[in-house]
């Protein structure tokens, strides 16, 4: 979903995206740094 401010009463705030997701395993990579993180649920949880 995306929220947008109210453009006339909330003029410096930016629009915000929501996201979710459904995952067992995720990799995030941050490619201007060159790093990267990595998550995992276990089994029957």
């Amino acid at each position: 979903t995306v929220e947008v401010p109210h453009a006339v009463l909330l003029t410096d705030v930016e629009a915000q995206e929501h996201l979710a997701l459904r995952y067992r395993e995720i990799i995030w990579t941050h490619h201007l740094a060159g790093t990267s993180g990595y998550g995992s649920w276990e089994a029957g949880r």
